[in-house]
């Protein structure tokens, strides 16, 4: 118990001292390099799609500042962002804001991005294999087709939440 006590107090105090948390309470306007961490997860808002998308935060550029790593955010991005898959790196213009909690150290409201660069091979395999999956219940209607690459590759991304709730 006090191993994991001892473990969430340094996530804890990484969190806070992080240099991107910091820009993030200033809600600084940033450049930054990004990696998915998760699949994207598409939400409708003000009738406009856009996705809340799981990311590792690699650089940020401030005006005055340039500091690398490897920290949990969440990116908000309006438009469609299919082609952003888990592991796919891509660069936004944005502003950090306060993240909800200590999982992540900011979130990002993206105004532009570019597109992604291929992730490493492994991401690239995994990709290539849940595409497919997808693909072979594409020609299928209702829940199924979301339903199999649910739980062969871990893709919920299109569940309805009757099926989740179930």
């Amino acid at each position: 118990l006090a191993g994991v006590a001892a473990t969430c107090a340094w996530r804890v105090g990484a969190v806070e001292r992080s240099p991107v948390r910091a820009f993030a309470n200033d809600r600084l306007t940033v450049t930054a390099e990004l990696q998915v961490r998760r699949d994207p997860r598409p939400f409708v808002s003000n009738s406009q799609q856009a996705s809340v998308v799981p990311v590792t935060i690699l650089r940020v550029q401030t005006g005055r500042r340039s500091v690398r790593g490897r920290e949990a955010g969440v990116a908000f991005i309006r438009g469609d962002v299919g082609e952003l898959a888990v592991g796919r790196r891509f660069l936004i213009r944005g502003t950090l804001g306060p993240a909800d909690g200590y999982q992540e150290v900011a979130t990002v409201s993206v105004a532009r991005w570019q597109h992604s660069r291929a992730g490493p091979w492994w991401w690239e395999g995994s990709e290539h294999v849940r595409r497919g999956v997808r693909e072979s219940v594409g020609h299928h209607r209702g829940d199924a087709v979301a339903l199999v690459p649910a739980l062969v590759a871990g893709d919920d991304t299109d569940l309805s939440e009757q099926v989740k709730d179930d």
